[in-house]
């Protein structure tokens, strides 16, 4: 589940997926999930 969000000044998601505790990973809104980055 993507959630919109400002990261570094630019705008960004913030990621979970079921399972995760919480949100710990975010992506460039074109790279998509096989960009997540660790926060």
């Amino acid at each position: 589940v993507d959630f919109p969000a400002m990261h570094g000044g630019r705008e960004v998601f913030l990621c979970w997926e079921m399972g995760e505790d919480d949100i710990k990973h975010w992506h460039d809104i074109d790279s998509g999930y096989a960009g997540r980055e660790e926060l």
